[in-house]
This record gives structure tokens, C-alpha cells and sequence, in this order.
């Protein structure tokens, strides 16, 4: 591929940069022009947030959901030493060591 652009009946002296996005999304807001010149680090353009907004979300609940759990967890342990929850007539007796 060349590195300017090529017609067979012209010539057009410039550059040539192939962009490729890291993430796919809808753009919402373009902030170059054409043959505008850019640099390193220049927004180019703004993507949609929301879809990638509902998924932190999702994200941090189910963290939060899984500290709640092993909050529980740690609160339902028994330690050394300890005798341990009692038995109780809704404790199956596979938990009771038997």
C-alpha cells in the first residue's frame, strides 16, 4: 500500500495513517475535520458512554455483592478453639460432623 494516497491521474503529496479504535462504540462526536493535521494524543472523536457506563455499573454491584459475600462468610466462620455453631433442628446432619 502506498504511503500517500495514488489516483492514476494524480498525485497527492501528503501522509497516510490507518486508525483503528481499541474498543468498538457508536460515535457521538467528531472533533477533526478533513485534512486537518493531528498528533500523538489528539481526541479525534467521542464514543457513546452509555453502554460501557451500564457495564462498571454491573461490575461494582457485583463486586459489592461479593465482598457482601465474603463479609458473611468470614462472619459465619468459626474460630480456633471455638466450639462452633450449635446444631439446630434446620442444621442437616451432614453439617453436624456426623
Amino acid at each position: 500500500m502506498p504511503s500517500a494516497p495514488f489516483h492514476r491521474h494524480a498525485y497527492v503529496n501528503g501522509h497516510v495513517t490507518a486508525v483503528a479504535p481499541r474498543v468498538a462504540g457508536q460515535v457521538v462526536k467528531v472533533y477533526v475535520d478533513d485534512n486537518n493535521r493531528v498528533r500523538k494524543g489528539d481526541l479525534l472523536v467521542q464514543l457513546d458512554k452509555e453502554p460501557y457506563q451500564i457495564r462498571v455499573d454491573a461490575k461494582k454491584s457485583s463486586r459489592e455483592t461479593a465482598r457482601a459475600d465474603v463479609g458473611a462468610a468470614i462472619r459465619g466462620c468459626t474460630r480456633p478453639g471455638s466450639q462452633g455453631p450449635k446444631p439446630s433442628m434446620e442444621t442437616p446432619a451432614f453439617d453436624r460432623g456426623r
